[in-house]
C-alpha cells in the first residue's frame, strides 16, 4: 500500500530526531530544526511573519533550536506551536549557532555574541551543549532554562531567506500534545493554559495552507509527545478535522501583522 506524503514527512521527522546525534556534522540531519512561535510573530493568520521588538518591521533573521533525542529542548516550548524548517532550507540559510540561548537579537547580525559556531560548524555547538547539560536540571515539562537548548540563527530576508523560500522552507507545523500542563513562566505564562492551544494552532496552520496554496499532506501539522522520545512526532486522530478559529486572551500580546 502506498504511503501518504504526510506519513513520509512524519517518518522523516522521527528518523532525524532519533538519529541526530550521529549526524552532527550536517546541521540539516542533526535533528529537527524548530522555530517556536512567540510574541514577535504575525498575528494568527500571518504567523510566518517575524517582527522586531516594536512590531513595525520584518526581521532580517530568525532563530530556533535543533532538537534530537539527546537534546530534546527548544528555545521557548512548543506550547504555542512552531515551524519545523526543511533540511534544504537549513543547509542554505544558517548563519551561525550557539550552544545555549545567546540572545542573538541583541547582536547586529545575530552572530556577534560569545562563542558562536559558524554555519559549517553547527555540530561543535551541539556537542558543547550535550556536554554542558549533563549536570543541569533540564525539565521536559514546561519551558527549560536557557542553558538547556541551543540557538541557531538563519537568514529571513532575501531570495534565499525564510520569507523568500516559503512555503518550501517549512517541512511541517508542530505543537506540543499537551499531555502535561505547563508551569508558570514569567508574566507571559502566569494565566496561560497550554492545553487550550491545539485548536488555535490548527486554525493558524489551515490559514498557512490557504495562503500558500499547499495541502495538509504536503505540510502537515504534527504533535510532539514528550513521553516518547524514540518517536515523538505523530499526526493525531484529529489532524484532518476542520480547524475552527478559537480566540484566547493571549492574542493581544502578538504582533498584529499589519505593519509594513
Amino acid at each position: 500500500m502506498e504511503v501518504s506524503q504526510s506519513r513520509r514527512v512524519l517518518d522523516e521527522l522521527n528518523h532525524r530526531f532519533a538519529n541526530g546525534m550521529r549526524r552532527l556534522d550536517d546541521a540539516a540531519e542533526a535533528g529537527v530544526f524548530v522555530m517556536a512561535f512567540n510574541d514577535r510573530f504575525g498575528f494568527a493568520d500571518r504567523r510566518w511573519e517575524l517582527y522586531d521588538f516594536n512590531c513595525t518591521n520584518l526581521m532580517h533573521r530568525g532563530s530556533g533550536s535543533i532538537m534530537n533525542k539527546e537534546l530534546p529542548f527548544a528555545m521557548r516550548n512548543l506550547c504555542k506551536g512552531a515551524f519545523i524548517l526543511s533540511p534544504d532550507f537549513v543547509r542554505r540559510s544558517i548563519r551561525c549557532a550557539y550552544q545555549d540561548d545567546a540572545n542573538s537579537l541583541n547582536s547586529k547580525d545575530g552572530c556577534g555574541q560569545a562563542r558562536p559556531c559558524s554555519a559549517s560548524r553547527v555540530g561543535d555547538c551541539l556537542r558543547r551543549q550535550f556536554a554542558a547539560i549533563r549536570n543541569k536540571s533540564c525539565p521536559l515539562n514546561g519551558t527549560p532554562p536557557n542553558v538547556c537548548y541551543n540557538e541557531v540563527v538563519f537568514n529571513a530576508q532575501g531570495a534565499e531567506g525564510f520569507y523568500g523560500q516559503l512555503p518550501q522552507a517549512v517541512q511541517a507545523w508542530v505543537v506540543d500534545d499537551h499531555k502535561w500542563r505547563a508551569n508558570s513562566y514569567g508574566t507571559a505564562w502566569k494565566h496561560f493554559d497550554c492545553e487550550s492551544q491545539p485548536g488555535e494552532v490548527r486554525w493558524e496552520h489551515a490559514s498557512f495552507l490557504i495562503k500558500f496554496n499547499v495541502s495538509e499532506e504536503q505540510i502537515p501539522l504534527v504533535y510532539f509527545d514528550r513521553s516518547n522520545l524514540d518517536a515523538p512526532f505523530y499526526l493525531g486522530a484529529d489532524w484532518r478535522r476542520p480547524a475552527a478559529r478559537v480566540k484566547h486572551g493571549h492574542d493581544s500580546d502578538w504582533c498584529r501583522g499589519d505593519a509594513g
